[in-house]
């Protein structure tokens, strides 16, 4: 990302409207301390957790820039998740979701096919004391169980190569559907970002679809799935067909409103039932950040 694209980002932030010169700080702390030192830096989180961040990965200095990254996501998942809830992550990277679901109590069921992207997850949930709350799969997710591979030096952007070749550096990794997986419970919480690959990973989870004890799914809805010959409208589809509507949420004022179509970029929240998922809402706690709010 280009120095003009990062601070539009972060200065457009919901998390720094108000505070630009503080979150000009931190990108100027980040950027040149993490030069400095040139290894992994353990930097605050969500209340006491931690994340450990190297230099150039873009999803993660987000979080050290702005607090969460994907601040009405990130909102979302924080507050609806309650201790008991089982919440599952595919496509975890480095853990950001994971610690989330983590630090609201939920048991996390974390997938993450890139090796070096699963050892980075690895560290930050040992890091914060999560090993027994935290499930983790060095696996991919779909449509089918088996084997696929994985393109390599993308950061955030690896992405399941299309079965018509290789496309560029890449490696073997395990595919798993998650209808075979075995939860301590019906999932409450999804969250899917793999990278237009959304599609086969809902294909292979129509069992948890179809169980009323899934309040909600946060997906990846910015075109991606063309990739794969697909599109959001298919996403649309799946989601819709299993009583799931799309919705925004705002942390500030915790309100969930109905919306009429996905988001035009990045993730779209879709709920099943919105009075339920409300109440949660309303009555979490509330989580301090590292850019000093608590939401």
């Amino acid at each position: 990302m280009s120095v003009y694209n990062t601070l539009h980002f972060v200065l457009s932030h919901p998390l720094n409207r108000r505070r630009r010169i503080a979150s000009i700080a931190r990108v100027l702390r980040w950027q040149i301390g993490s030069r400095l030192l040139r290894w992994a830096v353990a930097v605050p989180f969500v209340n006491q957790t931690q994340l450990l961040v190297e230099q150039g990965m873009s999803g993660a200095t987000g979080n050290v820039y702005c607090g969460l990254h994907e601040f009405e996501e990130m909102g979302f998942t924080l507050h609806l998740l309650r201790p008991g809830d089982v919440f599952v992550d595919v496509g975890a990277n480095i853990g950001s979701y994971a610690l989330l679901g983590a630090a609201a109590g939920a048991d996390v069921y974390a997938y993450e096919p890139g090796s070096h992207a699963h050892a980075r997850l690895v560290r930050n949930v040992a890091l914060n004391g999560f090993t027994e709350r935290v499930r983790l799969r060095n696996a991919a997710v779909g449509e089918r169980s088996g084997m696929a591979r994985l393109t390599l030096n993308r950061d955030t952007g690896n992405r399941i190569e299309r079965s018509s070749g290789r496309e560029e550096q890449s490696e073997s990794v395990e595919m798993i559907r998650l209808d075979d997986e075995p939860y301590t419970g019906c999932p409450f919480l999804m969250k899917i970002d793999v990278e237009g690959f959304e599609l086969p990973v809902l294909t292979g989870s129509e069992k948890w679809l179809a169980d009323n004890g899934l309040a909600a799914v946060i997906v990846e809805t910015n075109g991606s799935a063309r990739h794969y010959g697909g599109n959001d409208e298919g996403i649309h589809r799946i989601l819709s067909a299993h009583g799931f509507a799309p919705f925004r949420y705002d942390p500030f004022t915790r309100s969930l409103e109905a919306r009429s179509e996905q988001a035009e970029s990045g993730n779209t929240l879709y709920v099943r039932d919105p009075n339920l998922v409300r109440a949660r809402l309303s009555s979490s706690h509330r989580y301090r950040l590292n850019t000093g709010h608590e939401i």
